[in-house]
């Protein structure tokens, strides 16, 4: 949970910039090193960070994905991290300071996830992000990304 809180908080220190600013795009996933280089990214370019981060810590790909979500709360669409430790997903979002619980945050209603290893595309709204990776992972449009 340390390695998460560090990583977490080192990364919120970036500040937010949106990518039509930032490279003149309407969607842009930077780099880590582009990110960190600029001093500004958005919310995919968090998650995209705090991934290889934690990939470089010793995480494995299995417990690690970025997930669009769809932030109910603005009707927007959103990126986070969410890691999965001791059987329980975590949240690491660049909107809180903290590491969240999964069941903290209903109102964000996963569209799909990737790792370095599959893409999973949700087909219905999750209860918390364990219970809908098991189930999306059965039924869902899945597809190994590698």
């Amino acid at each position: 949970m340390g390695q998460l809180d560090m990583v977490n908080r080192y990364f919120n220190r970036i500040r937010y910039g949106a990518d039509t600013a930032i490279y003149g795009a309407f969607d842009y996933w930077a780099s880590p090193a582009e990110f960190i280089a600029r001093g500004f990214g958005d919310c995919e370019d968090y998650s995209i960070a705090k991934y290889v981060a934690l990939r470089a810590l010793g995480w494995s790909a299995d417990s690690l994905h970025i997930v669009v979500v769809r932030d109910l709360k603005c009707a927007l669409n959103h990126a986070v991290l969410a890691v999965k430790l001791e059987g329980q997903w975590l949240i690491l979002d660049n909107r809180a300071p903290r590491v969240l619980i999964a069941a903290e945050v209903p109102f964000y209603q996963p569209v799909y996830a990737v790792n370095e290893n599959q893409l999973l595309v949700y087909q219905r709204a999750w209860r918390t992000h364990e219970a809908s990776v098991g189930d999306e992972r059965e039924r869902a449009a899945t597809s190994n990304a590698g």
